[in-house]
């Protein structure tokens, strides 16, 4: 008998709190507006005042020493590019999608472009035969990244026979360990081989990309030392191939090429180094969940999905275990009432109203998403939840738009990339 009490007074000392807490302010109007302006379906906004606070972190840090380039993956949606180009004077972009490029490359007349990863040889020749007269002459203002001999010899064939040349930017392995040179034997072999072809190769520089230090496994009293370190590291590994270069090939140096790394989770590591002179940031603009880094200080979420509950039961009931759910219910008050909503399976996790929670018992749908909540959210049908997405490259293009918000207001729809190249590809 005494372990049955026992047993009550520790379940119930061992009860979750009540999460559930309704909209903040903020939300609550964003739910009032979508309820007139998203047609009743699942809708992604960008709160582009938001965009402007995580805009001028980056500034300050970079002091306007080193040239931002823009992440096109990371936002993939042609106004709000233009927009942050215009806000920044940037004219840097950083692609890594062959359709965005062709895109791309036609829009802007006076953009430079870096690829964000080696592209095969089969999307190079797909990008330049639908490339028309004009864009061919602005062939130069493209850097494509190379990896290895292997996929430089096949560029270097596919420029013989097209009679172009093309600007090779080389990608630098710096600890991450995805790919590119990491020794100067092998840098000396690239570079080799464009010495050896001015006429089809020219050299624009290096690419260092260094997510790794972000994540680094390390005790939390030290990883403000040890991610110091790493960056010391990577500077020293870049240094090296930077100095090969000037010393051994001293006739493709020149202080216009393109030194190009961080990212939006480490570019503030280098605010008082000179290691790179161009900056790639997307992500940390717009601060998707899994870009959240105690450093990144200033930066706050601007990208959300909103998507409209369709039915709210004051029950969760797993199928065939109906008294099971009943106990859990009782238990746990996050687990009071069940929202189906519209769509679902997104990269993203709820935000708000609070104390929503994904529910894998029963199952995950793109069609009819199950979240638990306890009834302090005060949800009803027809009501918008709010998802945090973990990134953006991914899931922003799986809506055709974007809503504008602007002090707490929804002021205007932006198209996202994948449906401004079609509308191009059927004008």
């Amino acid at each position: 008998m005494e372990w049955i009490v026992l047993l009550i007074i520790l379940s119930f000392l061992l009860r979750p709190k009540d999460r559930g807490k309704p909209y903040n302010h903020y939300f609550s109007l964003l739910n009032q507006q979508l309820q007139k302006k998203a047609g009743g379906q699942p809708s992604q906004l960008v709160d582009l005042d938001t965009v402007d606070n995580n805009l001028e972190a980056v500034q300050q840090r970079l002091h306007g020493k080193t040239k931002l380039r823009l992440v096109v993956k990371s936002m993939p949606c042609l106004p709000l590019i233009n927009y942050l180009m215009e806000r920044t004077g940037s004219r840097r972009l950083m692609v890594f999608h062959r359709p965005f490029l062709s895109f791309l490359h036609r829009y802007y007349h006076d953009v430079d472009f870096l690829l964000g990863k080696p592209l095969p040889i089969a999307a190079v020749a797909r990008f330049w035969h639908t490339c028309d007269d004009e864009q061919k002459q602005r062939l130069s203002h493209i850097q494509w990244l190379i990896d290895s001999p292997e996929r430089l010899r096949q560029y270097l064939r596919f420029a013989r026979q097209q009679h172009i040349k093309l600007n090779i930017n080389v990608e630098v392995d710096i600890g991450l360990h995805r790919g590119g040179v990491s020794s100067a034997d092998e840098l000396s072999v690239l570079l080799g081989l464009i010495a050896d072809h001015p006429r089809y190769l020219q050299f624009s520089g290096l690419m260092g990309y260094e997510a790794h230090i972000a994540k680094l496994p390390t005790l939390p009293w030290r990883k403000q030392q040890q991610l110091f370190r790493a960056r010391d590291e990577v500077a020293r590994r870049f240094t090296q191939l930077v100095s090969f270069i000037q010393q051994q090939f001293p006739d493709l140096w020149h202080d216009q090429l393109t030194l190009n790394g961080a990212g939006s989770q480490t570019y503030m590591f280098y605010q008082h180094m000179s290691l790179f002179n161009d900056i790639s940031v997307g992500s940390a603009l717009l601060m998707p969940k899994s870009f959240e880094r105690h450093w990144l200080r200033g930066h706050r979420a601007a990208y959300f999905i909103a998507t409209p509950v369709l039915k709210k039961l004051n029950r969760f009931e797993l199928p065939f275990l109906e008294v099971i759910s009943k106990a859990i219910g009782w238990w746990n008050p996050n687990w009071r009432q069940a929202l189906f909503i519209y769509g679902g399976y997104w990269k993203a996790i709820p935000e708000a109203p609070g104390g929503l929670s994904l529910n894998r018992l029963y199952g995950r749908s793109s069609n009819q998403e199950i979240l638990t909540s306890s009834t302090r959210t005060a949800l009803t049908m027809d009501d918008f939840v709010f998802f945090r997405p973990q990134q953006s490259e991914a899931v922003m293009l799986e809506f055709e738009d974007l809503l504008i918000v602007r002090r707490g207001q929804i002021v205007e729809k932006w198209p996202v990339l994948s449906r401004s190249i079609s509308e191009v590809s059927h004008g």
